[in-house]
């Protein structure tokens, strides 16, 4: 092999690293004829002040009018002329400026894109690692809260190193274990949809509510049963007919209704007896008349 040699880099630096304006002339007094205008001016105005135009002068106010609003006009277009002049190098200097930072920013832009990707890229890596670390720690528990679940928006963060977010995991898969526990010590109604509503949520007042929201609806099921069937049995409950013995009794039951707390008949009063054929509400009616005629006496149903 030949002899190697050694190469040095030599770092040669440009004659100007920063812009430096060579020719200018700032501050530059603009100088013209101003006082002589200014006096001029002046005695324009002074013949107008408390003018008052009348019929005779009109024509020549309107003239004199017009001739002031062309002084206005000229003295602006000599201000532009001079701004105009003034500013072109300005305006030439902010494009020179524009096309040096072009380029500037062009490999700017380069390397901030190169950045975001390169951060990007350690953030997945990173979130990876987080999701691994739950998977292991949690064990079956991932299976029920995935990795979004309990995923905090600062381990995202530069400023949280690896370890402060496998601590944080860690507390969680303890809290949960630890409500867990409490929840199996409640000994809810429906345990299984209540673990299932925190699993959900990691909420335990969550879980305890869906566990209660079964009950009121497993009650609200019994009563509706309970007065289903109640009212089923009422309306198969079959219509039994009074026996001939019985309604004799009822018949003189209604018979004594009309001699109550009477013993015998009135002296001077005579007894008849009357046989007619009637319905019962005719022979309720009937009653009601012999009442408030004031008689009493009995009634009895004939068998036909």
């Amino acid at each position: 092999m030949g002899k190697s040699s050694t190469i040095a880099a030599e770092i040669v630096e440009p004659e100007a690293t920063e812009l430096v304006i060579t020719k200018m002339q700032p501050g530059l007094t603009i100088e013209g004829n101003f006082e002589a205008v200014k006096a001029h001016i002046e005695s324009l105005v002074a013949d107008y002040k408390g003018l008052v135009v009348t019929e005779d002068y009109v024509g020549q106010a309107k003239k004199d009018r017009a001739y002031l609003n062309s002084l206005a006009t000229s003295l602006t277009q000599r201000f532009r002329e001079v701004k105009r002049s003034y500013m072109a190098p300005v305006e030439k200097l902010d494009m020179r400026i524009k096309e040096l930072e072009a380029p500037i920013e062009a490999a700017s832009a380069a390397i901030d894109a190169q950045v975001k990707a390169f951060e990007e890229r350690e953030r997945v890596s990173k979130r990876a690692e987080l999701v691994k670390h739950w998977e292991e720690y949690a064990g079956i528990l991932a299976n029920a809260v995935p990795f979004e679940r309990i995923e905090a928006a600062s381990w995202a963060n530069k400023t949280c190193d690896l370890m402060t977010a496998f601590a944080d995991i860690e507390h969680i898969v303890e809290r949960i274990a630890k409500e867990e526990a409490t929840l199996d010590s409640l000994n809810l109604s429906h345990p299984v949809d209540a673990k299932t509503a925190y699993l959900a949520t990691l909420d335990m007042s969550a879980a305890i509510a869906r566990s209660k929201e079964l009950d009121d609806r497993e009650e609200r099921t019994r009563r509706f049963e309970a007065e289903k069937t109640e009212i089923a049995a009422q309306q198969a409950k079959p219509v039994v007919a009074p026996e001939p013995a019985l309604a004799d009794e009822v018949e003189r039951a209604k018979a004594e209704e009309i001699t109550e707390g009477i013993a015998e008949l009135v002296a001077g009063c005579s007894t008849f007896t009357f046989t007619v054929s009637c319905t019962e509400a005719q022979r309720d009616s009937i009653v009601g008349s012999i009442r408030a005629l004031g008689l009493t006496g009995t009634i009895r149903k004939v068998q036909s």
